[in-house]
């Protein structure tokens, strides 16, 4: 990737990527009766170019316009993206428009797998436009709020009916975000965000999915080589399913954790985190309990 100033108001990005993937599985599934063969070897290699230009047109306006080609497996998709901000205020409070679509592979397992996959599922897609407001308090205090809307076609799930995994149809997705990040003193900031989301689906609910999502995360630099920061998160209502169990109506929860972190030199630091700090009892699929409290020990080099 590489960044070119081609004039004070006009800049680029661009690059090319390549990716390669390799998936097996060698596994059996026992049916009580009988092991049913549950193995597969998919492999897929992805060549993309993409390209980003910015241009300030005054001291207020500015606009980006950027674009994407993927090759994969015999097939192509071109992506962009749009967007426009001015500015409102001699703080910098602006603001702005985005326009975008996308797409999404179906994964190896929803390809490959011989009891659930369907080699015939084509990529997901996404179309989206969000409007919002930046309001700079000052160089360090902002709070936006945007409305969004997304549609999305060909959204990969399981059939229950066909026992299979599904391209499903249409999808809309519209909804507010707010967010506010603050710096309280020179050692103390924090953030906030919350959305609220309106899901509607041409083809059934939509699973895993919640409507009202929220948190708050503060970071304290208490020293010149220790820092902790402290995260709660909520998780709305929502569908979950399982193959056993069907399609259930999963409770609302909140996660509370916290990770300290001791910076020993610019090129090392070492922490221990708390995920689930209140041993939380709460479900991504039925019958699968996700994990309760517990420490995580870690550490960082770079050369």
């Amino acid at each position: 990737m590489n960044r070119i100033d081609l004039r004070s108001d006009l800049s680029l990005v661009a690059g090319v990527d390549a990716v390669s993937e390799d998936g097996s599985d060698s596994g059996a599934v026992d049916l009580g009766f009988a092991l049913a063969p549950n193995a597969y070897e998919l492999d897929r290699t992805t060549s993309s170019a993409f390209a980003e230009l910015g241009k300030r047109w005054n001291k207020k306006l500015t606009t980006t316009f950027a674009a994407r080609w993927d090759h994969f497996g015999g097939d192509e998709r071109l992506s962009g993206k749009l967007g426009v901000s001015r500015a409102v205020s001699e703080t910098g409070s602006r603001i702005w428009a985005r326009l975008a679509n996308g797409f999404k592979l179906p994964s190896f397992f929803a390809l490959g797998n011989p009891l659930f996959g369907n080699p015939d599922l084509v990529p997901e897609k996404v179309r989206s436009a969000e409007v919002g407001y930046t309001h700079e308090l000052n160089d360090s205090n902002r709070v936006s709020v945007s409305a969004f809307k997304s549609r999305y076609d060909n959204l990969v799930d399981f059939d229950f009916d066909t026992f299979t995994s599904v391209n499903r149809g249409r999808i809309n997705v519209s909804g507010l975000e707010v967010r506010g990040d603050f710096q309280l003193s020179a050692t103390v900031s924090f953030n906030v965000d919350a959305t609220l989301s309106n899901i509607s689906s041409s083809s059934g609910p939509l699973r895993r999915r919640p409507e009202r999502t929220g948190g708050i995360s503060v970071n304290w630099a208490f020293s010149e080589r220790w820092g902790l920061n402290v995260i709660a998160r909520y998780v709305g209502s929502r569908l979950i399913t399982a193959i056993p169990t069907g399609d259930v109506d999963a409770s609302a929860y909140a996660l509370f954790g916290a990770t300290a972190r001791y910076e020993r030199s610019p090129s090392q630091s070492f922490w221990i985190a708390v995920d689930n700090a209140f041993d939380e009892d709460y479900q991504d699929a039925p019958g699968f309990p996700s994990p309760g409290a517990r420490i995580r020990l870690g550490a960082s080099l770079s050369f």
